[in-house]
């Protein structure tokens, strides 16, 4: 199970390149490093499960979370580019893309034991219904035009409904 994740908020131009490369380093680098320690062996036993905790971040991009954003958008093409080898092994490379927001610890963690447990885990398996829309936005729309539209709505134009659904 990977679930190392630091944030990164503000202005790109507030960001320091150091801060940046070390955010890289634990979000993205720490997942390579993990799964290159535990998939050789789970590809000589030919099974296991590699569970990736994300962010919708890594679907969507957030206004001032730039470089958070890109660590997690390189988790997802770096599951998704490996997914198609590992299930040649008959190993699971499961993504449990969630966001934080109104979720607990045990909440991510039952969802994560019911992927674990799977006999044929999702690719994908999103914790947070609030995020649905988005994510079958971006879906719908291979362009990002109504993804990113309704996104800048959200944050712009109903600020207010953004903030009371925080709540």
């Amino acid at each position: 199970v990977s679930n190392a994740g630091v944030g990164m908020a503000g202005p790109l131009e507030c960001q320091s390149l150091a801060a940046m490369q070390s955010l890289m380093d634990t979000n993205f680098f720490g997942l390579v490093r993990l799964v290159k320690e535990v998939l050789p062996d789970m590809k000589r036993r030919r099974g296991g499960h590699i569970v990736v905790i994300s962010s919708i971040m890594g679907l969507q991009g957030i206004v001032f979370n730039d470089i958070y954003a890109a660590s997690k958008f390189a988790v997802e093409g770096f599951c998704e580019s490996l997914v198609v080898q590992a299930l040649r092994f008959n190993v699971a490379n499961s993504k449990d893309v969630f966001a934080s927001l109104g979720q607990t610890p045990e909440d991510i963690a039952e969802h994560t034991l019911r992927v674990i447990e799977a006999a044929r885990p999702p690719f994908r398996h999103q914790t947070n219904a609030a995020y649905t829309p988005m994510a079958a936005l971006k879906h719908a729309d291979p362009s990002g035009t109504l993804m990113t539209d309704a996104f800048y709505k959200l944050v712009f134009k109903y600020d207010a409904v953004l903030r009371l659904s925080l709540r």
